[in-house]
């Protein structure tokens, strides 16, 4: 807890996991209101989700980097939004 890089990359963990979260409620109620409206958009919002899938293991990835390698770098467009843990 007094090590700032440690409570940096804890605070990158923790905004990724809740972003992660919110994308994948987001998506998922997307897909149900087009699916429901027209079956053939399951196709479109499978397609979402693994593109979302995708970017939050680029993310993760990406995280796992910075940490092995000392850097507080933030993760790309989400690393500036908050921070959690003070």
């Amino acid at each position: 807890r007094n090590n700032p890089k440690v409570m940096y990359h804890v605070n990158q963990g923790i905004l990724f996991n809740i972003v992660a979260v919110v994308l994948n409620i987001v998506i998922n109620i997307v897909s149900i209101i087009l699916t429901a409206i027209l079956p053939i958009l399951v196709v479109i919002t499978g397609l979402l989700e693994l593109a979302v899938l995708a970017i939050d293991l680029m993310w993760f990835i990406m995280g796992i980097i910075n940490v092995c390698n000392g850097v507080e770098k933030p993760l790309p467009v989400i690393g500036t939004i908050a921070t959690i843990v003070k």
